[in-house]
Formats: structure tokens, sequence, C-alpha cells
């Protein structure tokens, strides 16, 4: 017959530590993986509003770029080409936006006929600067970079006609 033996007090404490430890380290691990999940997608929350403001502010400045544009295309001196009428207009609209480093005008041929900046003659926006792919003559992409002069990095902007 099999007789049960008594345990010893050094097991009865070593039982009653994993009864008592076991399931508050469990709760413990479980509630730091909740904790962190939780972090996790307050960080992705976070990071899509940044994301959204940003884009906002973007589109908000692409459109502001636009107006400006359409409203200098309707100039008469513009369609005149009348470059030392147009210039000193450019110089003063740089001036009160310093975001740009550069405003310029381009004709269909994107050959540069009016600048706030000098440029070295013949400057030509004939193919993107990004994707060397024509501009449409009807489109008016501001916001690239223009590094051919200082400041570099900051965009500079033109009307297209």
């Amino acid at each position: 017959m099999f007789r049960f033996t008594k345990p010893s007090i050094r097991s009865l404490l070593l039982l009653i530590t994993l009864v008592v430890a076991l399931p508050a380290g469990s709760i413990i691990v479980f509630s730091g993986i909740r904790f962190r999940q939780a972090m996790l997608d307050d960080a992705a929350s976070e990071t899509l509003k940044l994301a959204d403001r940003i884009a906002t502010e973007q589109q908000n400045l692409v459109v502001g770029a636009q107006q400006l544009m359409t409203a200098l295309a309707q100039l008469p001196m513009v369609k005149d080409r009348d470059t030392a009428q147009v210039e000193p207009i450019l110089r003063d609209l740089k001036q009160l936006n310093p975001m740009y480093s550069n405003i310029f005008i381009a004709d269909r041929e994107g050959t540069v006929w009016a600048s706030a900046v000098p440029v070295p003659p013949p400057l030509s926006w004939a193919t993107g600067a990004i994707s060397g792919t024509p501009w449409r003559a009807d489109s008016c992409p501001p916001g690239n970079t223009w590094s051919a002069g200082p400041p570099p990095g900051r965009p500079s902007t033109w009307p297209t006609r």
C-alpha cells in the first residue's frame, strides 16, 4: 500500500508561495501587455492626427500659392509680359512671403521671364524638377524645391501662362 508522507515545512512554504505568486504574476504580465497595447494605440492615433494636421496645412499652403499665382496671372503687366513692371511686384511679394526662396513666372515652354531673385539666363522649367517629365501648361505646381540658388531647400512658386 501507498502511504502518504507528511510534506516538509519548506515544501509547504514553497507551495503556498507559488499559489499566491503565480496568479499575481499573471495579472501583472497581463496588465503590462494591455497597457503596452493601449500606449501603442494612443501613439498611432496621435501620429495619425499629426499627419492629418500636416497634410491640411500643406494643402492650405498649396491653395494659397495657387490663389496668389492666379491673381498675378490676371495683372495686365503679366499678360503683356512686361518684365520691368512685374519683377518689382514679385520682389515685394517675396518680402511679404519669406517662406519662399523665389517667386518667378515661366512661359508655356518653361522659360523663366520674370523673377523676384535674379536667375542665371536662360533658366527653363520645361521639365519637371523631380520626375523629368514636362509640366502641363495649364497647371501651377507650387512648392517644388529650387536648389539653383540660396537659400536651398525652401520652396519656389510660379504661375504658368
